[in-house]
Protein backbone atom coordinates (compact mmCIF):
# COMPACT_ATOMS: atom_id res chain seq x y z
CA UNK A 1 0.00 0.00 0.00
CA UNK A 2 1.05 3.58 -0.51
CA UNK A 3 -0.05 5.85 2.34
CA UNK A 4 -2.69 3.24 3.23
CA UNK A 5 -4.21 3.08 -0.27
CA UNK A 6 -3.91 -0.38 -1.88
CA UNK A 7 -2.65 -0.61 -5.42
CA UNK A 8 -2.08 -3.37 -7.92
CA UNK A 9 0.55 -4.14 -10.54
CA UNK A 10 -0.45 -5.83 -13.77
CA UNK A 11 0.67 -6.20 -17.32
CA UNK A 12 -1.29 -4.74 -20.19
CA UNK A 13 -2.55 -8.21 -21.13
CA UNK A 14 -3.53 -9.30 -17.64
CA UNK A 15 -7.28 -9.25 -17.16
CA UNK A 16 -7.33 -9.76 -13.40
CA UNK A 17 -4.50 -7.94 -11.59
CA UNK A 18 -3.14 -9.56 -8.45
CA UNK A 19 -2.73 -7.89 -5.06
CA UNK A 20 0.85 -7.06 -4.11
CA UNK A 21 2.18 -9.03 -1.16
CA UNK A 22 4.69 -6.36 -0.08
CA UNK A 23 4.31 -2.70 0.69
CA UNK A 24 6.41 0.39 0.08
CA UNK A 25 8.37 1.26 3.20
CA UNK A 26 7.48 4.60 4.70
CA UNK A 27 9.89 6.59 6.84
CA UNK A 28 12.92 6.20 4.55
CA UNK A 29 15.63 8.83 4.49
CA UNK A 30 18.25 9.64 1.89
CA UNK A 31 21.47 10.77 3.62
CA UNK A 32 23.74 13.11 1.67
CA UNK A 33 27.32 14.22 2.38
CA UNK A 34 28.41 17.67 1.21
CA UNK A 35 32.19 18.01 0.98
CA UNK A 36 33.91 21.41 0.92
CA UNK A 37 37.50 22.61 0.74
CA UNK A 38 38.12 24.42 4.01
CA UNK A 39 40.49 27.02 2.52
CA UNK A 40 40.56 29.15 5.67
CA UNK A 41 40.96 26.03 7.88
CA UNK A 42 38.20 27.28 10.21
CA UNK A 43 36.46 23.92 10.61
CA UNK A 44 33.20 25.31 9.22
CA UNK A 45 31.98 26.03 5.69
CA UNK A 46 32.46 29.64 4.59
CA UNK A 47 30.30 31.26 1.91
CA UNK A 48 33.06 31.12 -0.72
CA UNK A 49 34.27 27.59 0.05
CA UNK A 50 33.35 25.07 -2.63
CA UNK A 51 33.83 21.38 -3.35
CA UNK A 52 37.43 20.19 -3.70
CA UNK A 53 38.53 18.74 -7.03
CA UNK A 54 39.64 15.59 -5.19
CA UNK A 55 37.05 12.83 -4.60
CA UNK A 56 36.62 11.53 -1.04
CA UNK A 57 34.93 8.37 0.26
CA UNK A 58 32.44 8.07 3.10
CA UNK A 59 31.00 5.14 5.05
CA UNK A 60 27.47 5.05 6.45
CA UNK A 61 27.40 3.07 9.68
CA UNK A 62 24.84 1.71 12.08
CA UNK A 63 26.78 1.13 15.28
CA UNK A 64 30.07 -0.46 14.20
CA UNK A 65 28.59 -2.03 11.06
CA UNK A 66 29.31 -0.33 7.73
CA UNK A 67 26.11 -0.31 5.68
CA UNK A 68 27.26 1.56 2.57
CA UNK A 69 30.32 3.32 1.16
CA UNK A 70 30.01 6.16 -1.37
CA UNK A 71 32.41 8.63 -3.01
CA UNK A 72 31.85 12.31 -3.72
CA UNK A 73 31.09 13.44 -7.26
CA UNK A 74 32.52 16.53 -9.00
CA UNK A 75 30.14 18.71 -6.97
CA UNK A 76 31.47 17.30 -3.69
CA UNK A 77 28.30 15.31 -2.98
CA UNK A 78 27.97 11.66 -1.94
CA UNK A 79 24.45 10.25 -1.66
CA UNK A 80 23.69 7.05 0.21
CA UNK A 81 20.82 4.75 -0.73
CA UNK A 82 17.67 5.35 1.37
CA UNK A 83 17.69 3.98 4.91
CA UNK A 84 14.97 3.51 7.50
CA UNK A 85 14.35 5.98 10.29
CA UNK A 86 17.04 5.85 12.97
CA UNK A 87 20.45 7.03 14.16
CA UNK A 88 23.49 6.59 11.92
CA UNK A 89 27.11 7.69 11.73
CA UNK A 90 28.83 9.00 8.60
CA UNK A 91 32.62 8.62 8.61
CA UNK A 92 35.16 9.88 6.11
CA UNK A 93 37.21 6.92 4.92
CA UNK A 94 40.84 7.27 6.03
CA UNK A 95 43.64 7.54 5.27
CA UNK A 96 42.77 10.61 3.24
CA UNK A 97 44.26 11.23 -0.19
CA UNK A 98 47.87 12.43 0.03
CA UNK A 99 48.14 16.11 0.89
CA UNK A 100 44.67 16.45 2.48
CA UNK A 101 43.70 16.89 6.13
CA UNK A 102 40.26 16.73 7.76
CA UNK A 103 39.19 20.01 9.41
CA UNK A 104 35.44 19.45 9.88
CA UNK A 105 34.76 17.69 12.18
CA UNK A 106 38.50 17.57 12.87
CA UNK A 107 38.22 14.35 14.88
CA UNK A 108 40.08 11.10 14.50
CA UNK A 109 38.37 9.27 12.93
CA UNK A 110 36.40 12.01 11.12
CA UNK A 111 32.80 10.98 11.90
CA UNK A 112 29.47 12.76 12.41
CA UNK A 113 26.15 11.51 13.75
CA UNK A 114 23.03 11.91 11.66
CA UNK A 115 19.41 11.12 12.44
CA UNK A 116 17.29 9.76 9.63
CA UNK A 117 13.85 11.12 10.47
CA UNK A 118 12.55 12.80 7.31
CA UNK A 119 12.87 12.40 3.54
CA UNK A 120 16.44 13.76 3.50
CA UNK A 121 19.28 14.33 5.93
CA UNK A 122 22.52 16.11 5.15
CA UNK A 123 25.93 16.34 6.78
CA UNK A 124 28.99 18.42 5.76
CA UNK A 125 32.69 17.57 5.99
CA UNK A 126 35.63 19.91 5.36
CA UNK A 127 39.18 19.19 4.27
CA UNK A 128 42.17 21.44 3.67
CA UNK A 129 45.19 20.82 1.49
CA UNK A 130 48.71 20.77 2.89
CA UNK A 131 50.55 24.07 2.91
CA UNK A 132 53.90 24.55 1.16
CA UNK A 133 56.83 25.79 3.22
CA UNK A 134 59.51 27.56 1.18
CA UNK A 135 62.98 27.91 2.67
CA UNK A 136 65.65 30.28 1.36
CA UNK A 137 69.03 29.80 3.06
CA UNK A 138 71.64 32.47 2.27
CA UNK A 139 74.90 33.94 3.62
CA UNK A 140 73.93 37.26 5.20
CA UNK A 141 77.34 38.96 4.82
CA UNK A 142 76.15 42.38 6.05
CA UNK A 143 73.89 40.91 8.82
CA UNK A 144 70.82 42.93 7.77
CA UNK A 145 68.41 39.95 7.69
CA UNK A 146 67.68 40.36 3.96
CA UNK A 147 69.29 38.63 1.00
CA UNK A 148 70.94 41.37 -1.01
CA UNK A 149 72.01 40.95 -4.65
CA UNK A 150 75.61 40.08 -3.76
CA UNK A 151 74.69 37.46 -1.14
CA UNK A 152 74.54 33.91 -2.49
CA UNK A 153 72.24 31.09 -1.46
CA UNK A 154 73.70 28.28 0.59
CA UNK A 155 73.21 24.75 -0.72
CA UNK A 156 73.60 21.55 1.27
CA UNK A 157 71.85 22.69 4.48
CA UNK A 158 69.50 20.17 6.11
CA UNK A 159 66.14 21.23 7.56
CA UNK A 160 63.64 19.42 9.74
CA UNK A 161 59.91 19.84 10.22
CA UNK A 162 58.75 19.06 13.75
CA UNK A 163 61.98 17.12 14.32
CA UNK A 164 61.66 15.01 11.16
CA UNK A 165 63.95 15.41 8.12
CA UNK A 166 62.31 17.77 5.58
CA UNK A 167 65.10 18.06 3.00
CA UNK A 168 68.30 19.75 1.97
CA UNK A 169 68.69 23.12 0.25
CA UNK A 170 69.70 23.06 -3.40
CA UNK A 171 72.70 24.95 -4.79
CA UNK A 172 70.75 28.24 -4.73
CA UNK A 173 69.73 27.75 -1.08
CA UNK A 174 66.10 26.85 -1.88
CA UNK A 175 63.99 24.07 -0.37
CA UNK A 176 60.23 23.44 -0.44
CA UNK A 177 58.21 20.88 1.50
CA UNK A 178 54.63 20.28 2.61
CA UNK A 179 53.11 20.55 6.08
CA UNK A 180 49.62 20.04 7.48
CA UNK A 181 47.53 23.23 7.52
CA UNK A 182 46.24 24.99 10.60
CA UNK A 183 48.94 23.54 12.88
CA UNK A 184 51.92 25.20 14.48
CA UNK A 185 55.14 23.71 13.13
CA UNK A 186 58.77 23.92 14.19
Amino acid sequence: SLNGDPFRLHTQTESSPSQLTTSITTGCTVITVNKYEDTDMSGSKGASEVAPSQSFSFALKSGSTTLQTKSTNASGVATFDAVTTGAYTVCEVTPLAAGWNNTDPGTDPPCKSVTASSATASVSFGNAEDITVNVNKFKDSNLNGTQDGSENGLGGWDFTLDGNPAGTTDASGALSFSASPGDSHE
